[in-house]
């Protein structure tokens, strides 16, 4: 049995208004900040520091350890993201302490794999009015799984359309930890954003734009193994 919410709110929005965009953000300031010995500065010092690094991160394309992601373009072609300990050695990924979902349980059963794992499940498609990024994770939409012997290891989010903004940004987040595991900046129209080894974790999405804000059309995805999952919308 597939439980299923508002398939209407699979995403959640990454809001802050009157935010220009990144493009005209001081990231070489950034720069010199992000990289000073954040042990040795002082307190006021090692916010800025903190704050400087994740304004890098977050415009950047990146999966974290542990997991590998890919985009595909409208013609198919895949690339793979880089890993963060790549981009930024000695950094912590970003976590949103405001996140408080409760660890899912499961049973000993192990997961097999199933036969018709070779094709994607449509979880829901929405319309959502993209926003300048706010914090490192706004509230997020959360996946729950709900049965360990089927759980799926992959997840897909696709851009079916922009009507303002000339590309969007994808974020996953673990929302038991609050950490974020991947994200991607500036997709296109028409591409997919696909992240692999999240069996037993509890996912959530997120988007935002760099571009204009706009309405968009994106939808969600699960493959290579069954999946069941509980939409329900944090708050």
């Amino acid at each position: 049995m597939i439980i299923l919410g508002s398939v209407g709110n699979v995403f959640a929005v990454e809001k802050r208004s009157g935010v220009a965009d990144v493009e005209q953000m001081d990231l070489k300031r950034a720069e010199e900040i992000a990289y000073l010995d954040l042990e040795t500065a002082s307190e006021e010092m090692q916010e800025d520091i903190l704050e400087a690094r994740e304004l890098i991160i977050f415009n950047n394309d990146w999966v974290a350890d542990g997991f590998t992601a890919f985009v595909t373009d409208a013609e198919g072609v895949s690339t793979e993201l880089p890993h963060f300990s790549e981009l930024f050695p000695g950094w912590d990924l970003p976590v949103d302490d405001s996140i408080t979902e409760k660890a899912p349980t499961y049973n000993d059963r192990a997961i097999g794999d199933d036969p018709n794992s070779s094709s994607w499940h449509l979880e829901g498609t929405t319309t959502l009015y993209l926003y300048h990024p706010g914090s490192s994770n706004s509230p997020v939409f959360g996946y729950k799984y709900m049965d360990p012997s089927t759980v799926g290891t992959a997840m897909r989010i696709t851009v079916d359309l922009l009507t303002a903004s000339e590309h969007c940004n994808i974020g996953y987040t673990n929302m038991v930890t609050g950490q974020s595991i991947a994200y991607r900046t500036r997709l296109s129209m028409g591409t997919a954003f696909t992240i692999y080894g999240i069996g037993k974790m509890t996912v959530g999405a997120r988007a935002s734009t760099y571009s204009y804000t706009g309405w968009s059309m994106l939808s969600a995805y699960t493959g290579e193994k069954e999946i069941w999952l509980s939409f329900e919308e944090t708050e």
